[in-house]
């Protein structure tokens, strides 16, 4: 949770960072636009720039043409200077003509005016004569005329660039408004985002308390009800529940630190062990059984879960250890004499046993054993006598087992079956002769046996190395004949296909 909450508080900073990164950018792309859009504006400026360069070269050939009715000297730059002049207007009408946001119509009214003395020699010929009165008789119209059309030509050109600068400072105006527009509304949406997202974290944070409340809550009842353990590498408790402490009679602080052998005290404890490392270590979780006893002796069973828990860097650094009491399921399931899973246990077994035989096409065998002479046994030494003989047939079927993944059960009376797996028929025969003798040399006294003098086992099993087709019922069948066969010779092995 508490991993969460900093990964929010990063995010929140980042997503503010991104909103003020976000305001800024769009301050500056606002700020570049109306620069783009006041040079665009600028137009009007390079109109008004061309408009006084027309007037000023108009001025300049009025000025021109005058001074020569009053100098005599250098005539022959007169015409030239006049004629690059009025190609420099021609220039700046085109200038004009190409900027101009008005109606184009303007512009070439006004050029019209400027065509009707344009050019000037070719309007009054042999204006070089100007200082000859006789040619000034002559030409006194022309000359009017000309001077005329220049002076309106020249008042149309100061109306036009008038109208271009007042036309460009409105656009600047307008662009200077639009920037200040611009700036108000990101100043806005920045400080309504900011609004929104301190809203947000103050709901998030409401939010974050609830929830640290209810799982406060929830983690109490876990504590009180519920039996859990963390356990680091090496299964040492480092946490333990106050269900679990309860349950097994110990404080926590008792707990701490101690190995915790997975809570299994059973004789076979150290093969659990064994089983349960090489399951977790790889970073799988174990479901099993595990048994132990209380204070009081009694036997208690309990389902258990181990979950390996990992690091950031995806290596384990510790254990988790759920468990249930299962006693009273168990106690259906284990014949309370021996404490072997039972019959019913056997049923249930041997109908998945069968099933994952045929998935994965493995051998399998089942066997039943039955102790030689019972009945005279029980009849001679007593009934309590007969339960101890039981009990210490069970505890050497549990030894033999341990280091195979078969399984035992007691199905009533003298009676126990053998679940034989992965086992070829040759390995199958030598272990469960084997077992026969390893039962034989207990040396339980047996002198109302017509076979050996102490107590010996008969055991029938039927072999198949690839379950076809064969139902539980029917290779139960089978390893009773090969049992009946068995007991015909008393203390021996038989083995059917």
């Amino acid at each position: 949770m508490m991993f969460k909450f900093c990964k929010f508080h990063a995010l929140s900073a980042m997503l503010v960072a991104t909103i003020i990164g976000f305001g800024v950018y769009t301050l500056v792309v606002v700020n570049q636009s109306s620069r783009l859009l006041e040079r665009f504006y600028d137009h009007p400026f390079t109109v008004s720039k061309s408009s006084h360069s027309i007037v000023y070269h108009i001025a300049e050939i009025k000025h021109l043409i005058y001074r020569q009715t009053v100098i005599t000297d250098d005539k022959q730059n007169v015409i030239p200077r006049i004629n690059q002049l009025e190609q420099d207007i021609v220039k700046q009408f085109d200038v004009i003509f190409k900027q101009f946001l008005g109606d184009k119509k303007d512009i070439e009214e006004v050029y019209q005016s400027y065509s009707k003395w344009f050019p000037v020699v070719e309007h009054i010929p042999n204006i070089e004569n100007i200082q000859d009165k006789n040619w000034l008789l002559n030409n006194k119209a022309e000359l009017d005329t000309l001077f005329l059309n220049i002076e309106n030509t020249e008042q149309e050109v100061k109306d036009f660039y008038v109208f271009a600068f007042s036309k460009a400072n409105e656009f600047r105006q307008t662009s200077a408004t639009a920037q200040q527009h611009a700036v108000v509304f990101s100043f806005i949406t920045t400080l309504f985002i900011l609004l929104l997202i301190a809203a947000t974290f103050y709901t998030y944070n409401r939010r974050m308390l609830a929830i640290k409340r209810e799982k406060n809550e929830l983690q109490g009842l876990v504590n009180q009800y519920v039996m859990v353990a963390e356990l680091d590498v090496d299964g040492k408790v480092e946490r333990a529940s106050d269900a679990l402490c309860h349950y097994i009679e110990k404080t926590e602080q008792e707990l701490l630190g101690q190995p915790s052998h997975f809570f299994d005290l059973s004789p076979t404890r150290e093969q659990i062990e064994q089983k349960i490392w090489s399951v977790i270590n790889s970073g799988n979780m174990w479901h099993g059984e595990i048994r132990r006893y209380n204070n009081a002796g009694k036997l208690q069973w309990l389902t258990s879960r181990i979950q390996p828990i990992f690091s950031r860097d995806d290596k384990i650094r510790g254990f988790t250890n759920v468990l249930i009491d299962s006693t009273n399921k168990q106690i259906s399931l284990i014949d309370p004499l021996t404490s072997l899973p039972n019959r019913r246990s056997y049923e249930q077994c041997i109908v998945s046993f069968l099933e994952t035989s045929k998935q994965y096409q493995l051998p399998i065998g089942l066997a039943i054993l039955d102790i030689d002479y019972f009945k005279k046994y029980n009849d001679n030494y007593g009934h309590p006598q007969g339960d101890k003989a039981l009990v210490t047939v069970a505890s050497c079927l549990q030894q033999c087992l341990l280091d195979t993944e078969h399984e035992v059960f007691r199905l009533g009376g003298e009676e126990f079956a053998i679940l034989v797996k992965n086992f070829t028929y040759d390995e199958t025969e030598f272990w469960l002769n084997d077992l026969r003798k390893h039962i034989q040399q207990l040396g339980i006294v047996h002198e109302f046996s017509a076979k050996d003098k102490f107590l010996t086992v008969s055991i029938g099993c039927h072999f198949k190395s690839n379950i076809i087709d064969m139902s539980d019922e029917e290779i139960y069948l089978c390893a009773d004949k090969a049992l009946y066969l068995a007991k015909l010779e008393r203390n021996s092995v038989f083995i059917s296909k």
